[in-house]
């Protein structure tokens, strides 16, 4: 405090903007004031009501910085795009926002495509969003599609003359690339598509009718039907759309829920007095305030928002709506009306929105906080009790499996701390040794191995290796045609038993072309003369000499060249397969690997601790782990924690009955349903399951979008 004293006493009486940074100098915090110097001096009031949250911010500020605008509109507008370049911790944050997803109509192509996207550009496409829900976006123009067959291919096309064979896709789209579209018929499906979105719905449904009864009278009997579907799709998607308004406005109805630490907006959109469309937003960072939340939230929202209101109902009335207003203006070149209605009709469009933003919340929030009387300490002690832990399992790690035929395997991590979800810990795990294939035993142990590496200890049977003992290690390595040249102890790990070396392994730093060294920021090594004697292969010795390894590096990257039967085996560990930036030395090695070694299709991998390391969560140890299956996953699970060597609790969740599998136990352990522990069991596997199944969709999602 005393060393921001100067720094305050000079921060000025006017509007502006002001940003309060840490140590790191990281930003914490972005405001606005009318008085910055008033603004800024009320953070370090001594104050016992100030809310705890306020309390952890300014124990972190070590320096303020300043921006002095003309206007608050000035100091509204900054504080926006600066809260959207730093992202502040403290600051009230729309969550997930890169997960948004948008409609965009490449309206400005002679045949207008419709795609789904999670960037807007100034490219004179229209764009439709932010919405919250991809799947719900597919779902209707899954529909659509069927009677509006637009293309959503990304080839570059005109109405001409073409080759292109797409006898497969012609019952999907118009066939423009086959010259089988009338432009004039392609362009009016568009707009009608477009009209749709906009929530025109009534005068789009008008439109259909009146060129059906057109193409019958004609007796274009064909195109009659063909419009006669396009009219039922468009009824079949807004008969859902019951609420309307009776004066057919085009307003966004805002509904607010704060619990826990979150805040839960519901957006209701209408459009020609009816409700089209029902967006769930997540704010973290809360402020109990609601007028602060409501604030951040609309500068968020709409300052992407691609479809806008002529008029915006709050649940509460702002102060500075006036300024929000001419925000909004000068944002989207649009007057729009920021209201709170006290009664009648549009009132009761209000608590719609609160009672859907409070069912949002309630289907957001943890299970346990939603059934009175549970106690999560409960389920703890009990879920002790009938496993014989030693110790309260505070900290509960579960683990799932998720892929699409044998494609895009992932893997997840949650993590439960004190019952309760800790989200910030939770990890995804995209699988290196499991892909084209299905194989969750392979892929539950390598998730463990390469979680479980971060918790080892170092076995007491490891040392360096002593200068006498190099020439007979040598000789082994030369018997197992590895690489016994330049042997050194400080760069050599070996495995005893009883006195006798069963396993060892070194990291060669590399000196060549890249200009690496045992000096250098960034050192590179070679991970080589790995060998495991026959009596102790399989026991996952090899594994723990790797990892104690990579762990004396830390840091830049190893190489290595494996045996090609054994790149799972490496993948395992986190090594990467790769074909560029491979030293020199090695490319050399290569050769040699094929004409001494006779190894068939050698390849190189590479281990990057920049991906690799420093993550805080993984260096906790928990107190039980669980992993989502029967015996086969808990045997692999328990495969990779051996390898470690350490003694972590761990069962196995069943699905269908339930069922509890523990290591030494034959029979599985079954509980009533309505047993605290096992509640907490099954929260924690479903929990496992979506995170999984969630960024499995992710990856899909991402494909389909580049």
């Amino acid at each position: 405090m005393h060393s921001l004293k100067p720094i305050i006493a000079h921060v000025p009486h006017a509007p502006g903007v002001y940003r309060f940074l840490d140590g790191a100098e990281e930003v914490l915090y972005v405001g606005k004031a009318i008085d910055l110097k008033k603004r800024v001096s009320s953070y370090f009031r001594d104050s016992k009501d100030a809310p705890l949250r306020l309390k952890k911010l300014v124990e972190k500020i070590v320096d303020i910085q300043y921006t002095v605008v003309a206007s608050e509109l000035e100091a509204l507008i900054l504080e926006t795009n600066l809260i959207k370049s730093f992202r502040p911790r403290y600051n009230i944050l729309m969550k997930d926002d890169k997960s948004y997803v948008y409609l965009k109509i490449t309206i400005q192509e002679s045949l207008p495509r419709i795609v789904l996207t999670r960037r807007v550009e100034s490219d004179g496409a229209i764009y439709f969003g932010p919405k919250t829900s991809m799947n719900d976006l597919r779902r209707i123009l899954d529909v659509l599609k069927k009677f509006f067959p637009y293309r959503h291919c990304p080839l570059f096309i005109q109405f001409k003359e073409s080759s292109i064979d797409v006898d497969d896709h012609r019952k999907r789209c118009f066939g423009a690339c086959v010259a089988e579209a009338d432009p004039a018929e392609y362009r009016q499906a568009i707009d009608q598509i477009a009209a749709f979105f906009r929530g025109k719905t009534e005068e789009l449904e008008a439109s259909l009718k009146v060129q059906m009864e057109s193409a019958v009278a004609g007796k274009h009997f064909e195109q009659a039907a063909l419009l006669r579907d396009r009219l039922a799709a468009v009824r079949k998607i807004t008969e859902t759309q019951r609420v309307s308004a009776l004066d057919h406005a085009s307003r966004d109805v805002l509904g607010l829920a704060i619990e826990g630490g979150s805040a839960f907006v519901t957006l209701l959109i209408f459009r020609e007095g009816k409700l089209i469309d029902q967006q769930g937003f997540v704010l973290s960072g809360v402020d109990v305030d609601p007028s602060r939340v409501l604030s951040a939230f609309l500068e968020q929202y709409y300052e992407r928002a691609t479809d806008l209101p002529h008029e915006i109902f709050l649940p509460h009335a702002l102060d500075h709506a006036e300024l929000l207003e001419s925000w909004l203006y000068s944002t989207t070149n649009r007057r729009i009306h920021l209201l709170t209605p006290e009664r009648g009709k549009n009132r009761e469009l209000l608590e719609l929105a609160a009672s859907n933003a409070a069912s949002f919340a309630k289907q957001s929030q943890v299970k346990w906080l939603l059934h009175s009387g549970q106690d999560p300490s409960q389920a703890l002690a009990e879920l002790q009790a009938l496993l014989g832990l030693p110790r309260l399992p505070r900290r509960i790690e579960g683990y799932d499996i998720s892929h699409l035929g044998g494609t895009d395997t992932v893997g997840s991590m949650v993590v439960f701390e004190g019952g309760l979800p800790k989200t910030s810990d939770y990890r995804h795990f995209k699988l290196r040794t499991v892909q084209e294939k299905i194989d969750d035993y392979q892929a539950m142990g390598e998730v463990m191995a390469r979680r479980l590496k971060y918790v080892q200890k170092r076995p007491a049977n490891f040392r360096k290796p002593k200068k006498k003992e190099l020439p007979s290690l040598a000789k082994i390595l030369k018997k197992e045609k590895l690489d016994a040249e330049g042997l050194e102890v400080h760069s050599m790990l070996v495995a005893e038993e009883r006195g006798k070396i069963v396993g060892m392994g070194r990291l060669k730093i590399l000196l060549g072309e890249h200009k690496e060294s045992a000096s250098s920021a960034m050192p590179v090594s070679e991970l080589a003369s790995l060998w495991v004697s026959p009596k102790h292969r399989g026991e996952g010795l090899g594994q723990q000499l790797v990892r104690w390894l990579l762990a004396k590096q830390k840091k830049g990257k190893v190489y290595a060249i494996p045996n090609p039967e054994f790149v799972d085996w490496y993948g395992a560990l986190g090594f990467h397969v790769t074909s560029t930036e491979i030293p020199l030395i090695l490319t050399q090695k290569l050769k040699k690997c094929t004409a001494v070694f006779q190894l068939k299709n050698p390849v190189v991998m590479v281990y990057r601790f920049i991906k690799e390391g420093g993550d805080s969560s993984f260096t906790k140890k928990p107190d039980l782990i669980v992993v989502d299956g029967g015996r086969g996953q808990l045997n692999v699970a328990l495969a990779a924690l051996k390898s470690v060597s350490l003694a972590i609790p761990m069962i196995g969740l069943a699905k269908q009955e339930e069922d509890i599998y523990e290591p030494n136990r034959r029979e599985p352990l079954r509980l009533p349903r309505e047993t605290p522990a096992l509640q907490l069991l099954m929260r924690l596997r479903d929990e496992a399951h979506r995170f999984a199944l969630t960024h499995q969709r992710d990856l899909r999602e991402k494909r389909m979008l580049r």
